[in-house]
């Protein structure tokens, strides 16, 4: 039977899923599911916070000016160019309900974050899709053929995920250029700059009016379960988003410690570091055991192992969230990992070297 309340036709074809409860249980269990900071902050960085909580905090409506204005004074611009929000997923909705237009393009690649045609579907745009060659790169020119005077806006998400690519930055500024042409907005979404070695996006708004940036702080600075994300953009675009500002955009106590860790933020560093440091070590083990291994510029590293089920068998053993992916043009099962300090010597990482060579490291 047809359901009365779809006044919105296209919303039928909409297929949303949520984690199920057993994945979002915050317990115990290693989290390799997820692109969270796996590593605790020390217990003298985390108890200085919490000295600093007050009962207001819980009590009062939240005061994020003062969040705003030290990002907005990190990047040059004014508090009017930052748009901060519920986590970068509800920052990337607002970019959507902003500029995606019914039965116009949507361009994406594939794959991407799953939201982002899920936003595109709510707004009844047409996606059209990106996709990776065999050597799981997307190529620059295949956005420039693929934007059209239909295109809506173009989404990227630079490093992407799950593959963690990343598009250089002189290309990435060549599509960037097209849409500026044509008027259409852009969306660079950097909720993995941190892990890579290359230069943000945002300092390229002032140049391109179009252009509108994504960041988060639940990856690289940690606080996942605060969400904290925000856009940043030219006057006249984000006059736009603007527009669909929430009346309180975090809690008090997301927005205290999202300044906190601005202003510590050697300790994002440190944990970068860390996180550089063993994907090196890995690489080197991969090397040596010629294990295929995808190292990219993301916290999250995929292995292509002889014997997955084994790895699985194991896994399901032991107090451990895991997740396994196929890629494109691969049929495999490869495993996708978290990254944390201290994984090349763990013994999940010498369970995936004895299943590819029996015997172990010595094998």
């Amino acid at each position: 039977m047809n359901n009365p309340y779809y006044k919105k036709k296209w919303l039928q074809n909409v297929d949303r899923v949520h984690p199920p409860r057993e994945e979002q249980l915050v317990d115990d269990k290693l989290r390799l599911h997820r692109a969270e900071r796996i590593e605790p902050f020390t217990d003298v960085f985390f108890e200085n916070f919490m000295k600093t909580v007050k009962q207001e905090d819980f009590r009062y409506y939240p005061d994020i000016h003062i969040l705003k204005e030290k990002l907005a004074n990190m990047y040059g611009f004014q508090k009017h160019n930052i748009f901060l929000n519920n986590g970068s997923s509800e920052n990337i909705k607002v970019f959507y309900e902003a500029f995606a237009m019914s039965n116009q393009d949507v361009i994406i690649t594939k794959p991407s974050y799953p939201m982002h045609k899920i936003y595109a579907d709510l707004n009844n745009s047409n996606v059209v899709y990106i996709n990776y060659n065999k050597e799981l790169q997307v190529k620059y020119k295949d956005f420039l053929e693929a934007i059209t005077d239909n295109t809506c806006c173009v989404v990227i998400a630079n490093p992407n995920s799950p593959i963690g690519d990343i598009i250089g930055r002189s290309e990435i500024e060549e599509i960037i250029k097209k849409t500026y042409n044509l008027n259409i907005q852009i969306l660079i979404d950097e909720a993995y700059i941190e892990y890579s070695k290359q230069e943000s996006c945002i300092n390229l708004i002032k140049k391109y009016n179009n252009l509108v940036v994504s960041r988060t702080f639940s990856k690289a600075l940690g606080c996942a379960g605060l969400r904290i994300g925000y856009l940043v953009g030219g006057d006249e675009i984000m006059e736009v988003i603007n527009k669909f500002i929430p009346t309180y955009e975090v809690s008090s106590i997301s927005a205290k410690f999202g300044l906190y860790i601005l202003e510590n933020y050697s300790v994002v560093d440190d944990y970068i570091k860390l996180i550089h440091k063993e994907k090196e070590l890995i690489k080197k083990i991969c090397l040596d055991k010629k294990i295929t291994v995808l190292l990219n510029h993301i916290n999250t590293i995929h292995f292509k192992v002889n014997n997955v089920e084994e790895i699985k068998e194991y896994l399901d053993t032991q107090p451990v969230f895991y997740r396994t992916r196929k890629l494109p043009h691969d049929e495999s099962h490869w495993l996708a990992v978290v990254l944390y300090p201290g994984f090349s010597e763990s013994e999940i990482m010498g369970k995936i070297i004895e299943s590819s060579f029996p015997g172990g490291l010595e094998g």
